[in-house]
């Protein structure tokens, strides 16, 4: 989220449509300005990821193309590409965004409040949300 939000910045721009809506507003940035399109496909990766070690990889792989276009140069070592390139497809399902927000609110509730611990993020899977719905409702009961 907060890479997204870097090349918005950078373009003199902001989400317009809010957090939900970001990936639809960098696609749009992406053909407007001109952003490398790794950096969607990157992003969209990164959410569909299934292990902890994929996310990270995505992860950093759109931090060092954020990089290179604003000039910070990082390094690609660590960003290994294992053959998942191509336009990007599809649109990112809004819960993913949601979730990550709940996951942060819960968590300063257990903080703050030491209300209990959940940990609804360990259920999520882009193409099978029914588990982190019930994770979901086992947190709000």
């Amino acid at each position: 989220m907060q890479l997204a939000d870097a090349v918005s910045i950078y373009n003199h721009d902001y989400v317009h449509r809010g957090l939900k809506m970001q990936f639809q507003d960098l696609l749009k940035l992406q053909k407007e300005k001109d952003i490398p399109l790794r950096s969607c496909e990157e992003y969209l990766h990164t959410i569909q990821a299934k292990t902890a070690e994929e996310s990270i990889r995505h992860s950093y792989g759109m931090l060092c193309t954020v990089g290179e276009y604003i000039g910070a140069g990082f390094s690609e070592e660590l960003a290994r590409n294992d053959g998942e390139s191509g336009e990007t497809a599809g649109m990112v399902k809004d819960i993913s965004l949601s979730v990550v927000c709940l996951q942060r609110e819960l968590d300063d509730a257990h903080r703050e409040y030491g209300s209990e611990r959940y940990d609804i993020l360990s259920f999520y899977e882009w193409d099978n949300l029914q588990k982190i719905n019930l994770a979901v409702k086992a947190a709000e009961g």
